[in-house]
């Protein structure tokens, strides 16, 4: 028979969000890192015409990568620890990838529709991170992330040492 755990159950909004960190790396690369090495010729001539093609290039790929992985395994484990910084993270990790996604908005006025293909190709991450921040800032997992921090700051009951106690 399983032993019931001490600690406050996890809410699945706090669950989902975990998952949608993940799934957020998952559509980085399926709408980001796949089109460009499959796509290479057509994504050079409508994204990148001015910029030349580099191995610079693929080591930003590359860090960006596994910058994306780091960033999901941190802020999944401090969610799963119940740790009030994996909710900073989350909205930090917003932050970013809303900044990065709108970049080219504001640094391409006259380019036509490339902007908006960068905004389409960045719309899956923008959406998992602001669905997630959504979640982790919910009512249940408030409450459950000030259970957990109370539970954290309980110290431990002593367990009796048979050695050092005396019969009465």
């Amino acid at each position: 028979m399983p032993v019931p755990s001490p600690t406050p159950s996890r809410p699945g909004t706090v669950t989902a969000a975990q998952m949608l960190v993940w799934f957020q790396v998952l559509s980085l690369f399926c709408c980001g890192f796949a089109p460009v090495y499959m796509w290479q010729p057509a994504f050079v001539v409508v994204a990148l015409s001015a910029l030349p093609i580099g191995p610079a290039f693929w080591l930003l790929l590359l860090a960006l990568g596994i910058g994306s992985v780091v960033y999901a395994v941190i802020t999944v484990s401090h969610l799963g620890n119940g740790d009030r910084r994996g909710r900073t993270a989350i909205t930090a990790g917003l932050i970013v990838i809303a900044a990065l996604g709108l970049t080219p908005v504001f640094c391409s006025p006259a380019d036509g529709d490339a902007p908006i293909r960068t905004l389409i190709t960045a719309a899956p991450s923008i959406l998992c991170q602001a669905i997630a921040w959504v979640c982790i800032h919910s009512a249940s997992a408030e409450r459950w992330f000030l259970e957990t921090e109370a539970f954290k700051q309980t110290p431990p009951d002593p367990e009796p040492n048979p050695e050092t106690e005396t019969p009465e």
